[in-house]
């Protein structure tokens, strides 16, 4: 999986295309370091670690509301 980490003055202008469009599943390890290549400021992540961190940054973030 692609992550970008975003700039946040640029989400708040328009997420789709300052994050979404640079968050995605690829069928194997190769394909995604192809593609991230032409794609400055790239992660990559095992599905597993995407779901580990999106848990931890909710979690920090969405505290109050998630007890």
């Amino acid at each position: 999986m692609s992550l970008l980490v975003p700039d946040a003055g640029e989400v708040q202008k328009n997420v789709v295309t300052s994050f979404c469009h640079f968050v995605h599943f690829f069928p194997s390890r190769h394909a995604a370091e192809s593609w991230s290549t032409k794609h400055a400021g790239i992660l990559l992540l095992s599905i597993h670690d995407a779901h580990i961190l999106a848990r931890l940054k909710n979690e920090a973030q969405y505290r109050d509301v998630l007890r």
